[in-house]
């Protein structure tokens, strides 16, 4: 997801970096608060997974005071993306598809060089709110059990964002 720039947190001293993507993809660059290493590259938009890592990095040092802390955020987004495969053929989340790929192959490389996944923070699903997308339930709960299976912990959080209620309130059947 994204949102508009407005009062940023301050991230400086703060070891942030995140995983980048198109020319950059698999490297690790300093943190970006807009969405430049998404899917959909959206510049001018602020990514929560930005904001949700800075909040993160500050409640660890509260946590562990003195602790050397470093957290690396795997961008995945992608707007406009969906279950239904006839609806978003080239952008669909489903096993078969290019975008189960790309986030099975970054948590691969995660694991492989030696970063430790702390959560899935998920923020998906208004497309097919949209598109009315049947199952989406049991669709969601298999894609966080294979992504659990893939990163060998089978308590891997996932932080399921929700819809605004400002976006679900134009339209009574978003609420399905």
């Amino acid at each position: 997801g994204f949102g508009s720039p407005q009062n940023l947190p301050d991230i400086s001293g703060k070891k942030l970096a995140q995983l980048g993507r198109g020319d950059a993809d698999l490297k690790i660059l300093p943190l970006s608060f807009f969405g430049s290493y998404q899917h959909t590259s959206q510049p001018d938009k602020i990514s929560f997974g930005s904001i949700f890592l800075s909040n993160y990095y500050d409640s660890l040092q509260q946590q562990y005071p003195g602790r050397k802390i470093e957290l690396l955020l795997v961008p995945c987004g992608a707007s406009g993306s969906g279950w239904s495969n006839e609806q978003y053929p080239a952008n669909s989340w489903r096993t078969d598809a290019s975008y189960y790929k790309d986030i099975t192959d970054r948590i691969k490389w995660v694991i492989n060089n030696g970063y430790q996944i702390d959560a899935v923070l998920w923020h998906q699903g208004e497309a097919d709110a949209i598109s009315n997308t049947p199952n989406y339930k049991d669709l969601l709960k298999n894609f966080i059990q294979s992504l659990r299976d893939i990163s060998g912990n089978d308590k891997l959080p996932f932080i399921v964002g929700q819809m605004l209620h400002s976006w679900v309130g134009t339209d009574p059947a978003r609420i399905n």
